[in-house]
């Protein structure tokens, strides 16, 4: 996973067209691009799902991204 995705740390954010602030995190591949951005309206909560992530992705064999970019 290390070589190919990169989980970003729990930092403030704004979401929503409203600009929301909250919380979030985000998912890059190697070259630091981000494939997807996550935002919880608490640190806690964004703090809770980055770990989950970070498990979930550990030891994985393969991820594979539908982006277009």
């Amino acid at each position: 996973m290390a070589s190919q995705w990169r989980i970003g740390a729990t930092q403030p954010t704004t979401y929503s067209p409203s600009q929301k602030h909250g919380f979030g995190f985000s998912i890059q591949n190697f070259r630091g691009a981000p494939l997807l951005n996550i935002a919880y309206a608490t640190k806690e909560e964004s703090e809770r799902a980055e770990a989950a992530v970070r498990k979930a992705l550990e030891h994985a064999v393969d991820v594979m991204s539908f982006n277009a970019i």
